[in-house]
């Protein structure tokens, strides 16, 4: 994700003699806060117990399933 990040910032970086000055401030800003929030999550990941992070995994997997059935505008039985 960090990588990602980076890539986002490069092009943004590449994009400011083209876009407009506020855009560029308040994508340049973004990043900056998607960056901290990324530090902290791997910080806080770091103190989790290395058994525990299969669980971890699952239950990141389970948030982001809801959260993608929470968005769908028709509700299907199979899901």
């Amino acid at each position: 994700m960090g990588q990602t990040l980076d890539n986002m910032t490069e092009t943004v970086e590449r994009g400011k003699l083209t876009y407009s000055p506020h855009l560029v401030t308040l994508l340049e800003a973004r990043m900056q806060t998607c960056k901290k929030q990324l530090a902290e999550l791997q910080d806080y990941l770091k103190k989790i117990d290395p058994g525990l992070i299969p669980t971890w995994e699952k239950l990141v997997s389970l948030l982001r399933s809801a959260a993608a059935l929470n968005t769908r505008s028709k509700v299907c039985s199979r899901d």
